[in-house]
């Protein structure tokens, strides 16, 4: 039917549908009161999924002191985050956790879901961390500066002895005066 309004390809989206793909990239530890970041990856063959064709991301963060739900902020198109605060981590237990995301699209009635495991680290083992930071932080801008320094000392000594080689310049100068003032007389 040529009046139809709509393109022959039209639905041609749906011959295979969108099912998206996720991958969740655990970070290294989350810290108890400490701000954690867990990225997402939302795809559909190998191609960033679009935001607008995303209904939602829902977490299941699941510790040995319960779990924790909630839902993951889209940022671009196929990329998602979830966001804890220092007092949702507060709430987890340390020791092994395991992060388990749900994706659901508005264009596919299939849900995907996707799971890894994370570590939570201690208190002690966040303020160890932080401490080694600022250690290495410390040692770094004490090297820049000790470099700086034995630079600064060494243009300052070349500089002294220059100024030690005009002055004895100066004095054989003044001798050679004196000599002929005196064998002037």
């Amino acid at each position: 039917y040529r009046e139809y309004v709509d393109n022959a390809d039209r639905w041609a989206i749906f011959s295979k549908p969108p099912v998206a793909s996720i991958k969740v990239s655990a970070p290294e530890a989350i810290y108890p009161g400490a701000k954690a970041e867990i990225p997402i990856e939302v795809t559909v063959d190998g191609q960033p999924y679009k935001v607008e064709y995303i209904d939602y991301v829902k977490y299941v963060l699941s510790h040995a002191g319960g779990s924790l739900t909630g839902y993951a902020k889209c940022v671009a198109d196929g990329k998602c985050v979830i966001e804890l605060d220092g007092t949702q981590t507060a709430l987890i237990a340390p020791g092994p956790a395991k992060v388990t995301v749900i994706g659901v699209s508005k264009l596919v009635g299939i849900p995907t879901i996707t799971s890894t495991v994370l570590r939570v680290s201690t208190v002690v083992d966040y303020v160890a961390l932080q401490l080694a930071k600022t250690e290495a932080d410390l040692s770094s801008k004490m090297s820049s500066l000790e470099t700086k320094l034995t630079d600064r000392l060494s243009a300052q000594e070349e500089e002294l002895n220059v100024l030690r080689s005009e002055i004895q310049s100066l004095r054989t100068m003044l001798y050679v005066s004196i000599g002929v003032a005196v064998a002037a007389i």
